[in-house]
C-alpha cells in the first residue's frame, strides 16, 4: 500500500473531499431507519418493511452460536458483530495493514415482520475461500459479491459479501459460524481499554472532509450514510448493514498515512467518482455491487492512497460536482486542492450561467446509465435507462421552464395573446408537472423514471404521465374558463401544443 507524508496528507484528502460532493451528496450523518419508539414494522404507505427495534436478549442465540458479541446501531434495529482478521499479517506496497484499515469483516442482523435478515462481509485468504464458499452454500447463505479491497497484497486476500433471510436467527448464525470455522479467525478479543493516539493531523483532515472522524484502535475513520432510503426486496436497510461510504487512515510512522476505503454510489455517480479519483492520483481497486436487489441500485468503488503528490490545485471549492450535489461544508479552506475533473463540473469556473445550464442538461441526459436486469415483479425487460427522482430545486426549475416556454409559444400565436389565457396556461404549465413530480418523489416511484432506449426520443412513464396530466387538466380548465365560448377544436389545439412543450421539457431536461 503506497503511503503519503503528513505534509501531503491534508492535500491528498482533498480529492476525497471533492468526491464527497459527488458520491456523498445524497449522504449525511447516519440516521435511524426506525427509532426505538417505533411500534410498527411495516411502512404501509410505500409497501416497505421497516426493521424492528430489538434487545440484547433477542440476539443471544446468535452470540452463543458465534461465540462473540456485537453492538446495536440505527435505533437498536441492527445488531452488528465485528469479525476482524487479527490473525493475518498482510502487507500491501510494503506497508503492514492493520485489521481496522481493511481487514475487518462483520455480520449484521435485523428483524422484520417476515423474518430475520443477515448481511455481512467475510475476509478470507485465497486458500480458505473454497471451503468458506462451500460452508455458506451448504447453509443457504448467499454470496452476493467477491472482490478485493487492496492492491499488491501478500498473502492474497478476498472479501465476500453474504446475505440471507430466515425465521431462525440462530440458524443463520450457525451458517456464519460454519464459514468462520473454515478460516483461521481467532476468538473474539476484548477491546483495548484506552484508544492509542493517532499520529495524524486529524483536525486538518476533519476540516477538509467537512465532518469529524472517529479514532478506532490507532486509526482514523469516517463513515457516511446516504440520505435516500435503501431497500432490499422491500426491506429497508439501515446504514449499519454496511450501505455506507468508509474512509480509513492508518498512521505508518513519522506523520505518514495509508488510506483505504470505498464510496457507495448510484449509477450516474460512478464515472464521476472514478475520474475524480484518478485526477487526484488515487488508485482504484474495485468497482462492484454488494447486493442483488437493492433499490436504488448501489455500486461501491474501493480505493487506496495515491502514489504521487498532491492533485491539481484550484482556487475555489467546487459548489457542484455534477448537476445534483452540494458541498458538505459551507466555509471550506481557501487552499484546498481538488481534482481538476471535479473542478470543471463545478460552479465558480468562470463559465456563463447559460453555458452551465446547457452543460447541466447534457449531463442529466448523459448520466442515465444503461442496465440490464429483471423488473422487481419478475417481468423480463430489455436494457433501459434509469434516472432517480429529482431534487426539489431541479423539479421546480423544470416546471418554471415549462411555464416560460408555454408563455413564449402563446405570444407567438396572435389569437392566444390574451392575458387571462396566458396566465391560466402558465399556471397549469407550472403546477401540474411540478405536482406530478412531487407525487412520484413522495411515493418513491423510481420505475416511472425508466426510459425507452432511444437516443432521439428517450421517453419514460414519468415523461408520459406529465404530458398527459398537463393536457387533461389544461383542457378541462380552459373549457370551463377563459375559452368556454370558443370551439372545442381551439381548446384542443392549445392544450396539445402546450402539453407537447411540457412533455418535451420532461424528456430532454429530466
Amino acid at each position: 500500500m503506497p503511503f503519503i507524508t503528513a505534509g501531503v496528507a491534508r492535500r491528498a484528502v482533498a480529492p476525497l473531499a471533492a468526491l464527497l460532493l459527488v458520491a456523498l451528496a445524497a449522504c449525511g450523518t447516519p440516521t435511524s431507519a426506525a427509532g426505538p419508539g417505533a411500534d410498527t414494522d411495516s411502512d404501509t404507505t410505500h409497501g416497505r418493511h421497516q426493521p424492528i427495534p430489538t434487545t440484547e436478549a433477542d440476539w443471544k442465540p446468535v452470540t452463543d452460536a458465534l461465540g462473540r458479541t456485537g453492538k446495536f446501531g440505527d435505533g437498536n434495529t441492527v445488531y452488528r458483530i465485528p469479525l476482524p482478521r487479527n490473525d493475518l499479517r498482510v502487507t500491501s506496497g510494503g506497508v503492514a495493514i492493520k485489521p481496522g484499515l481493511s481487514l475487518g469483516g462483520y455480520a449484521a442482523f435485523a428483524k422484520y415482520h417476515d423474518g430475520v435478515m443477515l448481511m455481512g462481509d467475510l475476509v478470507v485468504t485465497e486458500a480458505e475461500l473454497p471451503k468458506v464458499t462451500d460452508a455458506l452454500q451448504a447453509h443457504g447463505i448467499e454470496q452476493t459479491a467477491l472482490h478485493k479491497h487492496l492492491l499488491q497484497q501478500d498473502p492474497p486476500i478476498w472479501w465476500t459479501h453474504i446475505h440471507a433471510m430466515g425465521d431462525n436467527p440462530a440458524a443463520l448464525a450457525q451458517g456464519v459460524k460454519a464459514a468462520l470455522d473454515a478460516t483461521a479467525i481467532p476468538p473474539a478479543a476484548a477491546p483495548p481499554g484506552q484508544q492509542p493516539p493517532v499520529d495524524l493531523d486529524t483536525a486538518g483532515i476533519d476540516k477538509v472532509l467537512g465532518r469529524k472522524g472517529t479514532a478506532d484502535g490507532g486509526l482514523y475513520k469516517f463513515t457516511v450514510a446516504r440520505k435516500e432510503t435503501i431497500t432490499d426486496d422491500g426491506h429497508v436497510l439501515p446504514p449499519t448493514f454496511g450501505v455506507t461510504t468508509g474512509i480509513n487512515f492508518q498512521p505508518v510512522g513519522g506523520g505518514k498515512a495509508a488510506i483505504n476505503g470505498d464510496f457507495v454510489m448510484t449509477a450516474p455517480e460512478v464515472q464521476q467518482v472514478i475520474q475524480a479519483l484518478r485526477k487526484g492520483g488515487i488508485s482504484l481497486v474495485e468497482v462492484h455491487n454488494h447486493s442483488f436487489t437493492e433499490q436504488p441500485r448501489l455500486f461501491y468503488a474501493h480505493f487506496s492512497t495515491p502514489t504521487s503528490g498532491p492533485s491539481t490545485t484550484v482556487s475555489r471549492w467546487p459548489r457542484r460536482c455534477g448537476p445534483r450535489w452540494t458541498p458538505p461544508i459551507s466555509n471550506p479552506p481557501a487552499d484546498l486542492t481538488v481534482p481538476a475533473a471535479a473542478a470543471r463540473a463545478t460552479a465558480g469556473t468562470g463559465q456563463s450561467p447559460r453555458y452551465q445550464l446547457r452543460s447541466a442538461v447534457r449531463n442529466l441526459r448523459a448520466n442515465r446509465p444503461h442496465r440490464t436486469g429483471r423488473h422487481p415483479y419478475g417481468t423480463p425487460r430489455k436494457a433501459r435507462r434509469v434516472l432517480t427522482p429529482l431534487s426539489y430545486p431541479e423539479l421546480l426549475g423544470g416546471a418554471t421552464m415549462t411555464a416560460v416556454l408555454e408563455v413564449l409559444l402563446m405570444l407567438a400565436v396572435p389569437k392566444w395573446r390574451r392575458p387571462g389565457l396566458i396566465a391560466t396556461t402558465a399556471a397549469i404549465g407550472f403546477l401540474v408537472p411540478a405536482g406530478w413530480q412531487i407525487v412520484l418523489k413522495l411515493t418513491h416511484s423510481y420505475e416511472f423514471y425508466t426510459d425507452l432506449p432511444l437516443k432521439i426520443f428517450p421517453i419514460s412513464w414519468q415523461d408520459t404521465g406529465s404530458g398527459i396530466a398537463t393536457y387533461t387538466v389544461r383542457s378541462l380548465l380552459l373549457t370551463f374558463g377563459p375559452m368556454r365560448n370558443q370551439p372545442a377544436r381551439d381548446v384542443a389545439n392549445l392544450s396539445m401544443a402546450t402539453g407537447a412543450v411540457a412533455l418535451l421539457v420532461d424528456i430532454y431536461l429530466y
